[in-house]
C-alpha cells in the first residue's frame, strides 16, 4: 500500500495530499501485493480525478468485525478494512475493476458520497488468522532476472509500470525515451523484453525499435498506445498493448513472452 500510495502523492504534486493512516494490528489478506496495488491506484487516480483544484485523499487501514455471532455461536471473522476517503465532487461509482478484486477476495465495498464534501469507499476483506496462509508473490523465472526495458516519455505512466512489473518480481529499467534507451541497451545489452510507446517526441517506437535490434537483434518487443497499431511495422512476434490497460493485462502478457523461446 505504501509504493502505491507513494506513486500517486509524486503524480499529485503538491496540489493533493496524500495522507495515510496505518493501522499495524491488522491482518493478513487473501489478495497478492500487485493485485493491492492495483486497487490503491485505481481508486487514488480517481479520487485526483476528483480534485481538479487539489485537496486531500486520506488513505486508513483497520481492523473490523461485523455485528453478530456465527449459527454456532462462534464470532464472526474479523476483516481488515481499508478506506479511501476525498475530498473531491460527488456523485462517485465503484470502479468495475475494483469490485472484481474486492469480489474474488470474499469481500465488500462501499460508496458514500456527498457533493461539496467527498467520497469515501469502504472496503471489508476477510483477513486471514494464519500469516503463513497470504499469498506470496509468484517466484519469477529465471528470465525475469533479465532486466525489463520501460521506454515511455510520460512519467507517471512510466512509474506506474515500474511499480507493476517490480511488484510481479521483475527488474525494470526504466527510461524516458530512444536515446537513453539505446543508451541502456549499449550499457546492458542482456534485455530480453522491452515495453515501448510507440508515440515519443524523439522518435516513434517503431523506428526506435530498428535502431535497437542493431545492437539486441533477439530482444522481444510489447509496443504500448492508445492508438490502433501499423501491423505493417511489426515485426513477427512482436505485441501490442492499447492503452488505458489493466494490471492483469499487463503482467499476463510480461510473463507470457517471458515464457517464451528467445528470439534469434
Amino acid at each position: 500500500t505504501g509504493t502505491a500510495a507513494g506513486f500517486l502523492q509524486r503524480k499529485f504534486g503538491t496540489q493533493i495530499k496524500v495522507e495515510l493512516l496505518l493501522d499495524p494490528a491488522v491482518k493478513p489478506i487473501r489478495i497478492g501485493a500487485g493485485r493491492l496495488d492495483a486497487l490503491v491506484l485505481t481508486l487514488g487516480v480517481r479520487a485526483g480525478e476528483a480534485m481538479p483544484d487539489g485537496g486531500q485523499l486520506t488513505i486508513v487501514t483497520a481492523v473490523a468485525q461485523r455485528a453478530g455471532r456465527h449459527s454456532d455461536g462462534g464470532p464472526l471473522p474479523e476483516y481488515t478494512r481499508l478506506t479511501f476517503a476525498d475530498t473531491g465532487v460527488g456523485g462517485a461509482v465503484t470502479p468495475a475493476s475494483v469490485a472484481d478484486i474486492v469480489s474474488e477476495a470474499g469481500g465488500r465495498v462501499r460508496v458514500e458520497s456527498l457533493d461539496g464534501v467527498g467520497t469515501t469507499f469502504t472496503i471489508d476483506l476477510p483477513a486471514i488468522s494464519d500469516a503463513a496462509a497470504a499469498p506470496t508473490a509468484p517466484a519469477a523465472d529465471h528470465r525475469s532476472r533479465t532486466p525489463v526495458l520501460v521506454v515511455e516519455d510520460e512519467p507517471g505512466v512510466r512509474e506506474l509500470i515500474t511499480v507493476i512489473l517490480a511488484r510481479a518480481g521483475h527488474e525494470v529499467v526504466a527510461v524516458d525515451g530512444p536515446h537513453a534507451a539505446l543508451a541502456a541497451l549499449h550499457r546492458q545489452p542482456i534485455i530480453s523484453l522491452m515495453l515501448v510507446d510507440l508515440i515519443m517526441p524523439e522518435m516513434n517506437g517503431y523506428d526506435f525499435v530498428v535502431e535497437a535490434r542493431k545492437s539486441a537483434p533477439g530482444v522481444q518487443v510489447i509496443f504500448m498506445s492508445s492508438f490502433a497499431p501499423d501491423a505493417a511495422r511489426q515485426a513477427e512476434g512482436d505485441r501490442f498493448l492499447a492503452k488505458p490497460f489493466n494490471v492483469e493485462e499487463l503482467t499476463g502478457l510480461v510473463k507470457e513472452i517471458l515464457a517464451e523461446p528467445p528470439r534469434v
